[in-house]
């Protein structure tokens, strides 16, 4: 396939991103309800059809934590008929997320003393997880559990992909962290305009947000396993 027809559905993601974040800013719903779900399956074809020959199965990782971010993008659309569909929504968007985490732990390089290097980064993810959680902690009432496993998460994600820096080429690293942290930007104004205060800027905040580091991460693992041929650890 040539370089252009990949260029052309990065495009495509991004006007059906711009399409999207139109529809959310001038309450266009039905307009939302189909460009939404259209852009994961985008990305995917992105990755697959750009790793498919590569002989590491980690990437496929990557590629079923966008799937998984597809199936909770659905879930959410319907969250008006069924509380539930929230809940689906959040599991898949977990599953989401412990793919990336096992993506950038195979991918991590040994280091010693960086985590005490580099503790205050650390530290100051879990520092934020944890005040986000407490700041909702009063307003998420039978959501509690699944709210600390979900912040637990996705704060692990955020450091493991500050962890690739060490013996990684800049621009991938920088594509991942940049990624990993618009993640936790984006769940976080879900969080704050569900549980706390709703804001007539959220719905497009979360959407260029998710949207930006799901394309980020993509493209992250992209140019790592398109760059040459990486055989799995």
């Amino acid at each position: 396939m040539k370089e252009k027809n990949y260029n052309t559905l990065i495009l495509l993601f991004f006007l059906l991103l711009l399409i999207d974040l139109i529809a959310l800013a001038f309450g266009m719903k039905a307009i939302h309800f189909w460009s939404k779900p259209l852009l994961m399956p985008v990305l995917a074809v992105y990755v697959y059809l750009k790793l498919s020959g590569n002989p590491s199965s980690i990437w496929l990782f990557t590629l079923s934590g966008i799937l998984l971010a597809w199936a909770g993008d659905v879930f959410l659309l319907f969250e008006y008929k069924n509380p539930l569909f929230f809940l689906f929504g959040l599991a898949s968007f977990l599953g989401t997320h412990i793919c990336y985490i096992f993506v950038f732990r195979k991918l991590i390089k040994p280091s010693a003393g960086w985590w005490t290097k580099n503790s205050w980064l650390w530290l100051a993810v879990l520092g934020y997880g944890v005040t986000l959680v407490y700041i909702l902690w009063n307003n998420l009432g039978d959501m509690k559990i699944p709210v600390i496993v979900y912040a637990s998460c996705i704060s692990i994600m955020v450091i493991l992909s500050l962890r690739l820096q060490t013996g990684m080429k800049k621009q991938v690293w920088i594509y991942f962290s940049i990624g990993a942290f618009l993640f936790i930007i984006s769940d976080s104004i879900l969080a704050l305009n569900k549980f706390l205060q709703p804001a007539d800027f959220a719905s497009p905040a979360i959407m260029l947000t998710y949207g930006l580091a799901q394309y980020l991460i993509s493209a992250g693992t992209v140019k790592y396993f398109g760059s040459a041929i990486a055989r799995e650890g």
